[in-house]
């Protein structure tokens, strides 16, 4: 009799194990199997009597659920993290954005430059009779207050003394007051030009400063922190005529104006932009 392969004898195995197979093939799987240890095997793992080998299985099985399980720790540990940094991000850039945006918060990160900063460079009267102050100081300059009269009528105070504390005549005077501030905001000086110097053009006439009023006034002092005074200029100083280079200055500085030029008004020039960041 032909041997018939054991490849067609397991495909046929299942019919034979559902019993509705014809009974020349029930007779001719049931002579191989005899002979056929293989098949005989592989008929008796399809009616389960050999066990399948799952000890290595159930092994891996074991491996794989303990490197799930830390994936899952380590993965939600990150996760976490990754939340709260998410978190600092955010209240990072609110405080950023208030610092860069809001004047209040700015405001209280300017403060005022030591008198002993600043010194006038330059002072002279030009061609048309006005003072021409020219004010440096060693710090950057973000903000001024506008000049304003004050009288001092305190010989005790520190308006009858120079920076260097020498002693002046003890008399009345009226002064024009400037103060100017320094921003100590990091994130300001980022966005901002400064200065390190400005000239003050000012009504000038027989040797006094005039205020907007009409009032001769005596000196033109810097303010500085609360009871710091340094004076710039002071009646009976010294003033000589301004050299073409200031009065060609003063003209285009005047020329850049979007309004007309007051003539009893002080004029405000920034000299010599820098940026911040230098």
């Amino acid at each position: 009799m032909v041997k018939i392969p054991c490849e067609i004898i397991r495909d046929l195995l299942p019919l034979y194990q559902d019993d509705i197979c014809s009974e020349k093939s029930r007779t001719a799987i049931e002579e191989h199997i005899k002979e056929c240890e293989s098949c005989r095997k592989y008929l008796k793992k399809m009616e389960g009597e050999i066990p399948i080998e799952t000890d290595r299985i159930e092994s891996t099985d074991e491996e794989w659920k303990g490197f799930r399980e830390f994936s899952e720790k380590v993965s939600r540990k990150l996760n976490r993290r990754i939340v709260m940094a998410c978190g600092v991000a955010f209240l990072i850039c609110m405080m950023l954005t208030v610092a860069l945006y809001s004047d209040a918060f700015q405001s209280y990160h300017l403060s005022k430059i030591a008198a002993e900063d600043i010194k006038a460079e330059e002072v002279y009267q030009l061609k048309d009779g006005r003072l021409y102050i020219h004010v440096q100081s060693k710090r950057r300059i973000t903000g001024l207050s506008y000049p304003q009269t004050d009288m001092d009528t305190d010989t005790n105070t520190v308006a009858g003394k120079d920076a260097v504390e020498a002693v002046r005549e003890p008399k009345n005077t009226v002064a024009y007051e400037i103060s100017m501030d320094s921003s100590l905001n990091p994130f300001k000086k980022l966005m901002y030009i400064t200065f390190k110097e400005v000239a003050y053009v000012i009504p000038f006439e027989d040797g006094q400063i005039v205020a907007e009023n009409g009032t001769k006034i005596s000196e033109f002092d810097y303010i500085g922190s609360p009871g710091e005074k340094k004076i710039l200029w002071q009646e009976n100083d010294e003033v000589k005529k301004a050299p073409a280079r200031v009065e060609k200055f003063v003209k285009e500085s005047l020329a850049k104006e979007d309004d007309p030029v007051d003539e009893n008004a002080v004029n405000v020039f920034w000299i010599n932009p820098s940026m911040p960041i230098q």
